[in-house]
């Protein structure tokens, strides 16, 4: 059986590996410049520059497929998707963006939406610039972008491949015509270094290392989370590292710098990272603070659990009760601000052992082998 993959992002391209099986022939499509890419897939990835024409030859491709793949549902993407035949199931692998971008007043904070108003000249030149490109692309492809997301998202796709059931029911609410869900897998996780015995000798609570946020998107609602550090009697006992090395620099990003700046505890790291570094820093941390009112940063969520460093999410983000109903131990932004003046910034020994031990029924619950089995049995019922 036939799968295409396309891509427009080559760091998520690891996440095709979901699909590697023997019954399977995977194609890996990307929409853009190879660069100097030399990664896992340079000798077998299909590279094309977005044009008209590349567009229309990467259609021809899947049209001869089985399924296709997209990660993400962009431009490109869903005007590949409107353009093939019923016989072809095509599954939009979700990333957040496409449908959380539509909902500004629900994901940002009011500190937020203040900060990001007054981008002044930064959100003009973005607001003109998305302007041109879909202006450019209509005269083009006599289309746009609205029109072909809404009519792939909402019609054409056949499976919307999410991270959980609860994300899906909750933007279903708002999207009644969302396609059938398709759950993925956790075997990316990576957990076979896992011991559980290692919560009983970790001391997470004398390092008081607190990471904030994931990047510098406005999603984080960062200035809410200074203002909780600003008003706390005991920040002098705590060392807040906020993770602000990738994203957009704007206004918002301005504020940002200018408030943390003047709370003497808190550290921006706007440096890019190894991967070793990266995950020091979580195996150091006693907690990691994500003020998103959406689902996001669900790497660096699951690398938190893996290292036994607490986790505070907004109530408003669907991921906060999803994680509990998976037997969790996660913690709410309310919970933050009590624990700075109690001390309790860390996970205790049963927390810890606890989350452990969850993450390998976890594993084992959405694993590799029963989403690749939903698959077969998807292909096959369609093939008869």
């Amino acid at each position: 059986m036939k799968i295409i993959h396309i891509h427009t992002d080559l760091k998520f391209l690891y996440d095709s590996n979901r699909f590697e099986n023997k019954n399977f022939e995977n194609i890996i499509i990307i929409i853009g410049n190879k660069g100097n890419y030399e990664g896992e897939f340079s000798g077998s990835a299909l590279f094309f520059k977005f044009s008209a024409k590349n567009l229309r030859n990467i259609i021809a491709i899947c049209k001869l497929a089985d399924m296709v793949v997209l990660y993400d549902l962009n431009f490109p993407k869903a005007y590949i998707a409107n353009r093939l035949p019923k016989s072809v199931i095509i599954v939009w692998r979700f990333f957040g963006l496409e449908l959380y971008g539509q909902m500004p007043d629900f994901v940002f904070s009011d500190q937020t939406l203040k900060a990001s108003k007054e981008m002044s000249v930064n959100y003009n030149y973005l607001y003109f610039k998305n302007l041109l490109v879909q202006n450019l692309n209509k005269l083009r492809f006599s289309t746009n972008l609205k029109m072909e997301f809404e009519k792939a998202a909402f019609h054409r796709v056949d499976y919307f491949h999410g991270l959980s059931k609860n994300e899906y029911d909750f933007l279903k609410d708002f999207w009644p015509h969302l396609p059938a869900f398709l759950q993925i897998d956790y075997s990316f996780l990576n957990i076979n270094y896992l011991a559980v015995s290692k919560a009983d000798s970790f001391q997470k609570g004398e390092n008081n290392l607190i990471i904030i946020g994931n990047n510098r998107s406005a999603y984080n609602n960062h200035l809410d989370v200074i203002n909780f550090i600003e008003k706390s009697n005991a920040k002098k006992k705590y060392k807040f590292l906020m993770f602000f090395n990738y994203g957009q620099d704007n206004a918002y990003t301005q504020a940002v710098r200018s408030k943390a700046a003047a709370t003497l505890e808190i550290t921006l790291l706007e440096d890019f990272l190894e991967r070793d570094k990266f995950n020091q820093i979580y195996s150091d941390a006693s907690a990691l603070v994500i003020n998103g009112h959406r689902q996001m940063a669900m790497g660096n969520i699951f690398e938190a659990l893996k290292n036994n460093t607490k986790i505070y999410l907004n109530i408003k983000n669907i991921i906060l009760d999803w994680l509990k109903e998976e037997g969790f131990c996660v913690f709410s932004i309310e919970d933050f601000a009590a624990d700075l003046e109690n001390n309790n910034i860390a996970l205790n020994k049963h927390e810890a052992s606890r989350n452990q031990n969850n993450l390998i029924s976890f594993t084992g619950k959405y694993s590799k082998n029963a989403f690749q089995e939903k698959l077969i049995i998807i292909l096959n019922k369609t093939s008869k």
